[in-house]
């Protein structure tokens, strides 16, 4: 499992952008902590990403 900044640092981005694409369903972590609410990624999941949203520098 990789953490949201692990996750941030395969793309070039902050974890921001990251947050921001749960929130409205663009793409979501595999695994969300119940106790700390902490976003963890699949390594299957690095190229999951569309491409125009790894632009998104925040």
């Amino acid at each position: 499992m990789l953490t949201i900044g692990q996750m941030a640092r395969c793309y070039g981005l902050t974890t921001k952008p990251l947050r921001h694409y749960d929130s409205i369903g663009l793409f979501s972590p595999a695994l969300t902590g119940t106790e700390n609410g902490y976003r963890y990624y699949l390594p299957t999941q690095t190229g999951c990403l569309p491409p125009d949203s790894r632009s998104w520098k925040a």
